[in-house]
């Protein structure tokens, strides 16, 4: 049973040997095109970022009056196990459905999109990085600035946040004043993408011309056609 799909994958493997330049270039050609379509006409895409420190207002029952509530001391702020227990659910609220659709409530904008919204986090320290994208740098800006609002008075308030840990402020820093955004070259991307494009297309290509191809290929072929054995064939 291998030896017939041996035989019968032959041609094919036997074809796109002999086109082999062809569909090196076909698939050169796609990645220009791919390229420059990412390079020129494309438009381009947008990432507005900022890095967020979260900072914990410790209850200590043992001091008296809220004046001895002060802000948590550099031990508690670097505390890895606290980080690791608290970051992935701060991320997954930042993430979450809720959030997207409260900061469209609050802000009015329709446009902010739950898939062109990121969060990630470093599980040793508690600053985490959220990002979101558009094809307006302003838009990517001002949508980023809405939900960072948003889950900034949200958090705090979440069931899921105190049962993690008690406290009587968590307040959400960004680390620097101005968010940073910074534009994604699709040129590479839209390559590699026409490139692959190409080599599958130049390779159904060819296997589709050998299949709808009519004339004789095989000694076996003129013989069955004929019903009359070759006794010898002439080479090109």
């Amino acid at each position: 049973m291998e030896n017939d799909v041996q035989k019968s994958s032959t041609p094919f493997l036997r074809i796109l040997k002999a086109r082999l330049v062809w569909i090196i270039l076909i698939s050169v050609v796609f990645v220009l095109a791919g390229y420059c379509y990412g390079k020129f006409i494309a438009k381009p895409v947008y990432t507005a970022s900022c890095d967020v420190i979260v900072k914990l207002r410790y209850v200590d029952d043992s001091l008296n009056g809220d004046s001895d509530h002060s802000v948590a001391n550099s031990n508690k702020l670097n505390d890895f196990s606290l980080a690791q227990r608290m970051m992935p659910t701060i991320v997954d609220i930042v993430e979450s459905p809720n959030v997207i659709s409260l900061a469209k409530t609050r802000n009015g904008d329709e446009g902010i999109n739950r898939g062109s919204f990121n969060a990630s986090y470093d599980k040793d320290s508690l600053i985490f990085n959220v990002s979101y994208t558009d094809y307006d740098p302003e838009l990517a800006k001002g949508r980023l600035e809405d939900v960072f609002a948003t889950f900034k008075v949200y958090i705090p308030e979440s069931e899921d946040i105190k049962e993690i840990i008690i406290a009587s402020d968590i307040e959400f820093v960004k680390t620097q004043n101005n968010i940073n955004v910074s534009v994604s070259d699709n040129s590479k991307n839209a390559a590699l993408i026409s490139g692959a494009a190409g080599v599958v297309f130049s390779t159904v290509l060819f296997v589709l011309i050998y299949l709808f191809d009519n004339k004789v290929k095989t000694v076996k072929e003129l013989e069955e056609i004929t019903g009359v054995d070759v006794l010898t064939t002439l080479s090109e």
